[in-house]
Formats: C-alpha cells, sequence, structure tokens
C-alpha cells in the first residue's frame, strides 16, 4: 500500500538484506532504515570468531544452522562469507523451518558432521532452546555463537546457565557513551519510569527526528511536489549529512538549534539541496563516520558506495545544521549468555 502511493517509510528494526534491494522500491527510493542491515552484524560475527575482537577467542572452522528467512539466511551468509575471508572454513550452512519443530537433529547432524570448531546460531528463542540441548545432549557439542535472536531468558532458563557460560554473541545496540543516548536515556526513564532503553527504541526515535527534519527542509517545496513522500524523500539525504555543524540530539535543545540553523539557511535559498544519490561515483563514502560506536544514518533502500560494504552508520544530520542521533547501534556490541547481559 505504501510505496504504491509514493508514501515514505523508514524502518527502525529491519534488519534484513533484502530491504536493499526490495523490487517494489526500485525507482522509487521510499524505503530507509535508521538501523544496521544483518550484514554489517555478521561481519562483526566473523571477526569474533577469527580471534579479532577477543584474542583468545578464535576458531578455525564453523557451521551455521539458521531459521529459514530472510533474517537467518541473511545472518548465516555474511558470517560465511566474511569468515571465510579471513581464512577460516565454513562446513555447512543448514536452515531450519521458522515453525518451532519438536527436534532439530537431522539439521545439527548435517552442522556437526565435519567436526566445526564452532556453531553460528542465527535463529529464535523457541526454536534455539530446542537445538541447543539436542546439540549438548546428543551429539555433546556446546561450542555456540549467538546473534540477537538468540538472546532470552527462556533459552537460558531452558537449556541451562551453566551450559551457556562462556557463550558469547552480538547484537545491535547503541553506544551509551555518546552524549546524545545519555541525553535521550534520562528523557525516557523520566517520561516512562524504565531502567533501560528497549532494542530499537533508540533507532525509532532517530526515524522519527529525520523525517521532522526533511519535511521541515521540504516546507517550501510541498506546494508543487508530487506528493509528501517525493518531499520528505528529497531532503532525507541533506539534513542527514554533512556539510553542517555538528548538533548533539536526544534533547529539545539540540533540536531547537538544528532547526534554527536549518530556518538561517532556508531564508538565504529557497532551492532545497539535492540530495546525496549513492552510487558508485557519489562522495557517500568519504562521509562516512569511522567511530567504533556511531550515530545512525537513513541509509538508502537499495546498496551504496558506503553500505553495501558494510561500512559505519553516519550521523543523523539537519540541512546545514547537524545533528547526532541518539542511537541505534555500535559495531554490534557483545552479550554473553548465561552470564548476565
Amino acid at each position: 500500500m505504501a510505496l504504491p502511493n509514493n508514501v515514505l517509510q523508514i524502518s527502525n528494526g529491519s534488519t534484513s538484506p533484502l530491504i536493499s534491494v526490495l523490487p517494489e522500491d526500485e525507482g522509487k527510493d521510499l524505503l530507509f532504515r535508521t538501523t544496521a542491515p544483518d550484514t554489517l552484524q555478521g561481519v562483526i560475527d566473523a571477526q569474533l570468531a577469527a580471534g579479532e575482537i577477543i584474542h583468545d577467542y578464535k576458531f578455525k572452522t564453523a557451521s551455521t544452522i539458521y531459521v529459514n528467512n530472510p533474517y537467518g539466511q541473511g545472518l548465516s551468509n555474511a558470517f560465511a562469507r566474511s569468515f571465510q575471508l579471513r581464512g577460516g572454513t565454513v562446513h555447512a550452512q543448514v536452515p531450519h523451518p521458522e515453525e518451532v519443530q519438536p527436534t532439530y537433529k537431522s539439521q545439527l547432524a548435517a552442522a556437526l558432521k565435519d567436526d566445526p570448531d564452532i556453531l553460528f546460531c542465527a535463529s529464535y528463542p523457541g526454536h534455539t532452546a530446542t537445538f541447543l540441548k539436542e546439540s549438548r545432549d546428543t551429539f555433546d557439542f556446546t561450542n555456540w555463537l549467538f546473534v540477537d535472536g538468540n538472546k532470552s531468558t527462556k533459552v537460558v532458563e531452558a537449556v541451562g546457565a551453566d551450559s551457556l557460560a562462556g557463550s558469547y554473541g552480538t547484537a545491535p545496540g547503541a553506544d551509551t557513551s555518546l552524549q546524545a543516548y545519555k541525553d535521550f536515556e534520562a528523557a525516557f526513564s523520566d517520561e516512562y519510569g524504565h531502567d533501560r532503553v528497549p532494542p530499537f527504541t533508540t533507532s525509532a526515535y532517530d526515524a522519527g527526528i529525520v523525517i521532522g527534519l526533511a519535511a521541515g527542509a521540504g516546507r517550501r517545496q510541498r506546494r508543487r511536489a508530487r506528493s509528501r513522500g517525493d518531499v520528505l524523500n528529497d531532503h532525507l539525504r541533506p539534513v542527514t549529512n554533512a556539510p553542517g555543524k555538528a548538533v548533539i540530539g536526544g534533547n529539545v535543545d539540540g533540536l531547537v538549534e538544528a532547526h534554527a540553523a536549518r530556518s538561517r539557511t532556508a531564508r538565504t535559498s529557497t532551492t532545497p539541496a539535492p540530495p546525496a544519490r549513492s552510487s558508485s561515483t557519489s562522495g557517500a563514502t568519504s562521509r562516512c563516520r569511522s567511530r567504533s560506536g556511531s550515530s545512525p544514518r537513513a541509509a538508502r533502500s537499495r546498496p551504496c558506495s558506503c553500505r553495501h560494504r558494510g561500512h559505519h552508520p553516519r550521523a543523523i544530520r539537519a540541512d546545514h545544521g547537524s545533528i547526532e542521533g541518539a542511537g541505534p547501534f555500535a559495531a554490534s556490541p557483545l552479550f554473553r549468555l548465561g552470564v548476565g547481559p
């Protein structure tokens, strides 16, 4: 319904790589995200397994077991490719059905046949709880590597903390050292009384902010535009990229400053800046911020010269007055199952 009617969409939690090449968005450029794609998380998992993050945690061979949907397949493929590029060997990539099964012994037999050093698990708690118990009890194998989909107290309760202690995984998450995140966390706690920010909440905030800034930047264009979606699309990249003065988001003062900077520019020019169309010759790569924990970008729906190579996300920017968003992720922070968050 949305794309055929030129309605812009910004997802705060769609991580599937297929979003980048969705046929329905071809030629429209109306589908964006403010969270990391699975292609990036799979690379981080491969770096972890190859010993590039924790030096005494290193493996030479691996297999994967994954839920047979775009989420699981995207993570498995990204991990396998990146692990192999780092000199590792992937023995097998084994899918399992989306519906929770009573047993996964046949999939485990295929994945563990060649005795891999590590089993990369890209699935959900209901599946994970069952195949981890079978992996341990039937195949005597407990060397697992996890993703955000596995992370659940239900898995710990079903398998037991002792069996999971020392296992690592990755999950998209915010860089909590950013001032923007600290401001957002404080405001969120004051408003809702929670002591933690739920997953993808910061990226939802960032999506809302860039839509508002793009709408403000395009207010002079609305009457002659074909649709509101076209107006927002034309201004998303100008408000999320350099040049501009860096303004910290996550609080009202930052937003007011960004809007004021944009308004000052609007009085001097009635022609909106052209969107930074991403292509092999664009300057998108030079705009990337290679910080270990960076703010989100309004990423293109199709691969660009920055995003499809798995670079770090860009800061949210107001047109000619930039704003650093509150999230959504660092370089897929680690978590350990069975030993706390």
